[in-house]
C-alpha cells in the first residue's frame, strides 16, 4: 500500500474514533439532562406549602368523587421551579376557613376533610406522564416550568364521617397531615393509602372513620348505600373489607406506636 494512501486510511480511522467519542460524550450529556418535569438542580426549590405561602403557586385538589381526586399546581411566577410535595396530605374545605369555623379535625363546613395518597413511582397521570424524582416512602419532587400548570391523580378518603360527601363544586386547600390532626395512625395509613392507592382505598375509608372519627367497627358494618328508583339498600363496606380494614387499623396504630417509640429514644 502506498505510503499516501495508508496515512489517508489512519486519518480516516482516527476521525471515526474522534467522532464516534464525540459522540458517546454528547450521548452521555444528554442522557445527564434532567428530563421535563423532573428535578434540575439549577432551579430553585421549594415546598408545596412555601410556594402556597408566598403566592408563587396556586395548588388545588379537586375531589372527583369520595375515592379519586386530581391535583392541580399552577406557576405564577416567571422562572422555572423545582416543586417539593409530600406522598400525604390533608385537604381541607376553603369555605370552612371563609366561614371562621376553626381549624383542625371535625371543625369544616361544606364538606369533609379529605385524606390524600400518591405514589408518586406509579402515578402514570402526572402531566402527560412526566416523571417525579422520589425517595421511597418520601416526598416527590417535580419541576414546573414559567407560568405552566402540572396535574395528577391520587386516591383520597373521607376523614370526618357525617358531614357531606366531596363534590367538583367545595374548593379544597392542601396542609400537611400533621397539621390536621396529632394522630400518628391516621398519618400511617395515608401512607397505606399513597403505597397501594385504589387497590386498597374501600379498606382504607373504613379504617379512616374508625381512627379519625372512632366509628366502631358495628357502626360501619351497618352502613348503608342508598340509591334512587326503587333499588334496594346496599351495605357500605363487605364483610370481607371490615375484616381487611380492622387488621389494617392494627398494623398502622402498631407502626405509629413504635414510631413514636423510637422517636422518644433518639431524642434521650
Amino acid at each position: 500500500m502506498r505510503y499516501d494512501v495508508l496515512l489517508r486510511s489512519r486519518a480516516a480511522r482516527h476521525i471515526a474514533a474522534a467522532a464516534l467519542l464525540v459522540g458517546l460524550c454528547v450521548s452521555h450529556v444528554r442522557a445527564e439532562r434532567p428530563r421535563p418535569g423532573q428535578y434540575n438542580p439549577e432551579h430553585r426549590t421549594v415546598t408545596v406549602f412555601q410556594g402556597m405561602a408566598s403566592g408563587e403557586l396556586d395548588v388545588r385538589l379537586i375531589a372527583g368523587d369520595e375515592t379519586k381526586g386530581r391535583i392541580i399546581v399552577r406557576s405564577l411566577v416567571k422562572e422555572p421551579l423545582n416543586v417539593v410535595l409530600p406522598e400525604t396530605l390533608v385537604g381541607k374545605p376553603v369555605l370552612a376557613q371563609l366561614l371562621g369555623q376553626g381549624q383542625g379535625q371535625g371543625q369544616g363546613q361544606g364538606g369533609q376533610a379529605l385524606g390524600v395518597g400518591q405514589n408518586f413511582g406509579q402515578n402514570q397521570n402526572f402531566g402527560q406522564n412526566l416523571n417525579f424524582g422520589q425517595n421511597a416512602n418520601g416526598p416527590g419532587i417535580f419541576n414546573i416550568p414559567p407560568e405552566k400548570v402540572r396535574h395528577w391523580d391520587v386516591s383520597l378518603v373521607c376523614l370526618e364521617h357525617g358531614k357531606p360527601s366531596p363534590s367538583k363544586t367545595v374548593r379544597y386547600t392542601l396542609v400537611p397531615v400533621d397539621e390536621y390532626t396529632s394522630d400518628p395512625a391516621v398519618g400511617a395509613l395515608l401512607e397505606m393509602l399513597a403505597q397501594h392507592g385504589a387497590k386498597l382505598q374501600p379498606v382504607a375509608q373504613a379504617a379512616a372513620w374508625h381512627l379519625a372519627n372512632d366509628k366502631s367497627w358495628r357502626e360501619l358494618a351497618a352502613m348503608k348505600r342508598t340509591f334512587l328508583g326503587g333499588r334496594p339498600d346496599e351495605p357500605y363496606f363487605t364483610r370481607g373489607q371490615l375484616r381487611e380494614a380492622r387488621k389494617l387499623a392494627e398494623h398502622v396504630s402498631q407502626e405509629a406506636a413504635e414510631r413514636s417509640t423510637q422517636q422518644s429514644l433518639s431524642r434521650r
